[in-house]
């Protein structure tokens, strides 16, 4: 997004970029201190949990940076981080898409 508002500055789509990122900055600040403030709820009451889940980007098996080979592989690898913001203890899970199944629909 900076990206974009330092190729628009100075036109009417820099003002608009300008005022995208502020408005994300702003509910990522929100985001942020909601989350400290459930750490240290659930710090000084032992009866609340706070955990934090992050489901990394597909990573292509195995890495290939160029090649027409990138657009061909089969083989993706998931990796999902589970973190206790109290202990401070993290647990990954990685699987690749052969593990897991389609939804029935």
């Amino acid at each position: 997004m900076q990206i974009k508002v330092s190729k628009e500055t100075g036109n009417k789509d820099g003002e608009e970029a300008n005022m995208a990122l502020r408005n994300h900055q702003e509910k990522a600040d929100l985001a942020y201190a909601s989350k400290r403030k459930d750490k240290e709820d659930a710090k000084s009451d032992s009866s609340k949990i706070c955990f934090s889940f992050h489901l990394e980007q597909c990573l292509p098996t195995p890495y290939l940076a160029k090649s027409v080979a990138f657009y061909k592989r089969k083989l993706w690898t998931y990796n999902l981080t589970v973190h206790d913001n109290v202990t401070g203890q993290s647990i990954n899970y990685m699987w690749h898409e052969a593990q897991g199944r389609e939804r029935d629909q």
